[in-house]
């Protein structure tokens, strides 16, 4: 029998040109149920055959509001430390694109001196509260008003400080059972941009970073490496769940995939 995964409808980049795209690719390989909104999710596991997850695994896709509802199932828990900076920053400096950097929650931020303006700043956090940039004190001071005020952050949440360092090619690479499956290209000079990966030198850091022991006890993940000239680096570690394949093979994703549940549940 198939495995099962649930997948929030047209969440994601890859779904952009082909409506319902990660769906239809994946009934090729598992038995596929849809939600058309993160807020039926919990509906849907409780009145359909889902009632029963503990019986056997299951695999998701879907937004942030998909996983918060998700992980009122205990199957469906995954280790969040691995995508907070605080932890696998430290442990993979040695390849990181931003190895020189501090810790410091948001409002001790707005106090430096402006000497140190402008910085890339990032919440720690895998949610990501805002999105990390290149920020000038007077542009924090905007997303730190934004945040707090709109979105009910608190001004404490810990972010990532560190200099400038240009970044003029993102690559993701989707790693499934402690394996590179593909990887493709998304940005450039911070323009999106959806295409194959041919840099050999993105695929051979992907493939060193995931053999590391850090990754011992988390078989599938997303990596992003930058590149600046012919420097490659670690740019962060996503949820598999939450983030988007872009112009990855799809059907290599997914069927890997597909195998890795269909042997956790023999």
């Amino acid at each position: 029998m198939k495995p099962t995964i649930l997948i929030e409808n047209d969440v994601f980049f890859e779904d952009e040109k082909i409506k319902n795209n990660s769906a239809k690719v994946a009934e090729s390989y598992f038995d596929v149920a849809t939600v058309d909104h993160f807020l039926k999710t919990e509906d849907y596991l409780h009145h359909k055959h889902f009632i029963n997850h503990n019986d056997y695994p299951m695999f998701w896709r879907g937004s942030f509001g998909m996983k918060a509802q998700m992980t009122r199932y205990a199957n469906f828990l995954e280790n969040d430390k691995l995508f907070d900076c605080l932890y696998w920053l430290p442990a993979l400096k040695q390849y990181a694109h931003n190895n020189d950097y501090i810790f410091l929650d948001a409002e001790k931020i707005l106090t430096l001196p402006e000497n140190q303006w402008p910085m890339f700043i990032k919440p720690v956090r895998g949610t990501k509260a805002f999105s990390g940039y290149l920020f000038t004190k007077e542009k924090f001071q905007e997303e730190f008003n934004f945040f707090t005020k709109n979105l009910n952050e608190s001004p404490y949440i810990i972010c990532q400080c560190s200099p400038p360092n240009p970044i003029e090619k993102e690559y993701r690479f989707v790693v499934v059972d402690n394996k590179v499956i593909d990887g493709c290209q998304y940005l450039e000079n911070g323009e999106r941009i959806d295409k194959p990966c041919n840099e050999i030198d993105a695929f051979a850091l992907a493939k060193i970073i995931t053999n590391k022991d850090f990754f011992l006890n988390n078989p599938n993940f997303v990596i992003d490496i930058a590149q600046n000239g012919d420097i490659f680096t670690l740019l962060e570690i996503n949820s598999i769940h939450t983030s988007s394949f872009y112009s990855c093979d799809l059907d290599a994703i997914y069927e890997r995939l597909a195998n890795y549940y269909a042997t956790e549940i023999q």
